[in-house]
């Protein structure tokens, strides 16, 4: 996907994307039972990006973002809420992107 003549994802498929950018909640499956994954670290800069959007987007109030934290926080914990809610951010803007449109 281009967007300003550079290549933000190396792949146009919402599928092929995560893995491009390591952020994507770990998962590992065994003898049929799903099991929690380790999230691979990812790009240093994006990385430290989307923590603190996650971590901004959770103190809101009003929003879906911050339903979600609250939701995950609550059964699991902090930081995997705040892992989900950086994916749900990526997602977010691969669609944006891939639409052109703007915030």
């Amino acid at each position: 996907m281009r967007h300003g003549g550079h290549v933000l994802f190396p792949f146009s498929d919402q599928g092929r994307r995560q893995p491009a950018t390591w952020r994507c909640p770990g998962q590992h499956e065994s003898a049929g039972k799903t099991k929690g994954g380790k999230t691979r670290k990812g790009s240093k800069w994006l990385r430290l990006y989307l923590h603190d959007a996650a971590r901004a987007a959770g103190r809101t109030k009003g929003t879906y973002l911050s339903a979600q934290y609250s939701r995950r926080k609550a059964r699991r914990s902090p930081a995997k809420a705040r892992v989900a809610v950086e994916h749900s951010i990526l997602v977010a803007l691969f669609h944006m992107l891939d639409r052109d449109e703007s915030c």
